[in-house]
């Protein structure tokens, strides 16, 4: 309104663009004409418009955390705790990240996130299924959360265990 420009950028072939996303700054005091600060919407919409940026953060976790929950957890129908809940924070900007399912013999019984493209935090959901679609037995199982820093290359993991239940 006041013909005054605060802000502009300039797109080249260095933008991580990608069709049908938008692409959204980290935070708010960098530099818009710098493509690295800049990367893909990771909010399951591909888009936030009208909302806080799927890749913002107030500042990076100096090393990485991850939390299951409900642990133990029973995905039996009945309504409570039937979805485990995995919730971290990552000491990178965005990262890829995999999660994968061991049975406590060392097989692997599901993957069910695979260089998902994330932001700095977020949750990921296990509704107690193996890889086939059908559900997993109870016991014990070993979790492994890896993300990989999409800028360096850098990489951290997480290994920890869930036990699945079910009423008797």
């Amino acid at each position: 309104m006041t013909g005054t420009i605060i802000d502009s950028l300039t797109y080249s072939e260095n933008w991580p663009l990608m069709e049908g996303r938008s692409t959204e700054k980290f935070r708010t005091d960098y530099l818009s004409n710098d493509s690295s600060r800049w990367a893909n919407s990771v909010d399951i919409h591909a888009m936030t418009p009208g909302k806080k940026n799927s890749i913002f953060y107030e500042s990076l976790a100096p090393s990485g955390l991850v939390s299951y929950k409900p642990n133990p957890f029973s995905p039996d129908g009945d309504g409570r705790d039937d979805q485990l809940t995995i919730r971290y924070q990552l000491p990178y900007e965005q990262a890829a990240v995999t999660l994968i399912i061991f049975d406590v013999t060392g097989r692997k019984i599901a993957t069910p996130y695979w260089n998902q493209v994330s932001s700095q935090e977020g949750l990921l959901y296990w509704d107690g299924k193996r890889a086939n679609g059908d559900p997993a037995r109870i016991g014990i199982y070993i979790f492994k959360f890896e993300a990989r820093d999409i800028g360096t290359g850098q990489s951290w993991e997480d290994i920890q265990t869930v036990v699945l239940a079910k009423p008797l």
